[in-house]
């Protein structure tokens, strides 16, 4: 067996898994099992070119990327978002097409998130959301926040940062508008 890429699960693992999974089916799988771990859309294309007998993914971009890249060698993903709203797969129980994997959903908990911010500090009028716009989440995330702080009875104050420069600025921005805001 030929290991390409990195994962996070040790090797002896990997290895007995792939030889009890090519025991119990009746198909011929091929030796060579090709892992990716990163968020490179170039990596994913590259196991296509190379004919990788299955791709592993463990981030959102990296499951987009492989997506894009391939609808025929079949895709396991390992992801925090929901696999529906990302367009990878029809559906959890019946994903259909070449993708399947585990989801944590852990885009589905800001409003719970919320909700227990605004117990630890009641009387918090205004909460700031400091957002990457690059991450594919974004948007979602943003209106999540939205919607859960509406329920509240609270302002969302959303700043967006794109790197480790703009975020200084981001919060230095929160600032401004909270103290502007404590004026009025």
């Amino acid at each position: 067996m030929q290991l390409v890429g990195e994962t996070r699960m040790p090797f002896a693992k990997v290895s007995a898994a792939w030889t009890s999974s090519k025991a119990a089916t009746s198909r011929s799988i091929p030796d060579t099992l090709r892992t990716s771990v990163t968020g490179c859309k170039g990596l994913a294309a590259d196991l296509v070119r190379r004919q990788a007998a299955l791709i592993y993914v463990t981030d959102n971009p990296s499951a987009l990327a492989a997506k894009a890249a391939t609808a025929t060698i079949p895709i396991v993903f390992r992801i925090g978002a929901d696999p529906i709203q990302l367009g990878l797969v029809a559906s959890l129980n019946r994903p259909g097409g070449n993708m399947t994997g585990v989801s944590f959903l852990v885009t589905t908990t800001g409003a719970s998130r919320l909700q227990m911010l605004h117990d630890a500090v009641p009387n918090a009028v205004q909460i700031g959301l400091l957002v990457n716009p690059a991450n594919p989440y974004a948007e979602l995330d943003t209106r999540e926040a939205q919607e859960a702080t509406q329920k509240l009875g609270l302002k969302l104050l959303v700043v967006n940062a794109t790197n480790e420069e703009e975020i200084g600025a981001a919060i230095c921005q929160a600032g401004a508008a909270r103290r502007a805001g404590a004026r009025d």
